[in-house]
């Protein structure tokens, strides 16, 4: 079925490289159960990694063993509709990119994970009630002076503003307590109101103005501040800093009353990270 010429072309492609990578590849139908327009089928597939690369991966010459379920509908003759259920951690362990199930490498690599989890807690607080069904997210780093908001809706929670990239999970963890997220409204397109609304997988809502910096980088660069604690180089760069500066104490505001705004200090500031892309967020609704 693979080569004929009414295969759809991304199923000969994604096929193609299977088995080009996997030249031994054995296909079994364990389990079969059928209904109506739909088949639940389980497999078990076996191959020897020796042939191209797969997906960027050079051939380890590891052996496979896997097993799966898909799930079928068959309308008219036809596949209409395909969901493949696949463990890809234990094949991913089988061919070398991840280290085997409970050995110390793995341990070394879960350990690191939850310490960024623990960091990422850090920079975010729990959610404070601050008005009937609204709730407030401070966070940032080394002072939780960024603020997001979740209210209550019939459809579900409402963010108003992200925070940074770093107060995503957080952001969505206290979310899921009070339902699904049903979208997302940045007040703006700072960094530190766009930055965790990619990790929320909601619909973004902002001003059309926006809209090149949230989806990417509109030219609009601004501090993220949760970085600036892990980047103290950025709040000394003395030759960046306006005429007149120089000298004064760090516990001070390192800028001068007419050059408070973020946007013309980081403007002149070489260590500010130029380029820094938006949230990756895609507005699916503009106003």
């Amino acid at each position: 079925m693979i080569a004929s010429s009414r295969c759809p072309t991304a199923n000969r492609r994604e096929f193609g490289q299977i088995f080009a990578a996997f030249p031994d590849f054995d296909f079994q139908v364990t389990d079969l159960y059928v209904r109506g327009e739909q088949a639940t089928v389980r497999w078990r597939a076996r191959a020897t990694f020796s042939g191209s690369s797969f997906d960027g991966i050079e051939p380890t010459g590891a052996r496979i063993d896997v097993e799966g379920v898909d799930l079928v509908t068959v309308r008219e003759g036809k596949v209409v509709d395909l969901d493949a259920f696949v463990n890809y951690a234990d094949f991913a362990r089988q061919i070398g990119v991840l280290p085997p199930a409970g050995s110390p490498t793995e341990q070394r690599m879960t350990s690191l994970m939850n310490a960024r989890t623990r960091l990422g807690r850090r920079l975010a607080a729990d959610p404070e009630r601050v008005a009937e069904g609204v709730w407030r997210i401070a966070g940032g780093a080394p002072v939780k002076f960024i603020n997001a908001y979740l209210i209550e809706g019939e459809d579900g929670v409402t963010v108003f503003d992200a925070g940074t990239k770093q107060m995503g999970p957080a952001i969505s963890a206290a979310a899921a307590e009070n339902g699904p997220i049903a979208r997302v409204v940045l007040g703006n397109a700072h960094a530190d109101h766009r930055g965790g609304a990619a990790a929320l997988h909601a619909p973004v809502f902002c001003h059309e103005r926006d809209r090149a910096d949230v989806e990417g980088d509109g030219g609009v660069r601004y501090f993220d501040y949760a970085e600036l604690a892990s980047r103290p180089h950025a709040l000394s760069c003395r030759a960046s800093w306006p005429r007149g500066t120089a000298g004064r104490s760090r516990s001070r505001a390192p800028w001068p009353r007419a050059t408070r705004s973020r946007a013309s200090w980081s403007s002149s500031c070489p260590a500010t990270p130029r380029g820094r892309s938006g949230c990756g967020a895609r507005p699916t609704g503009l106003r």
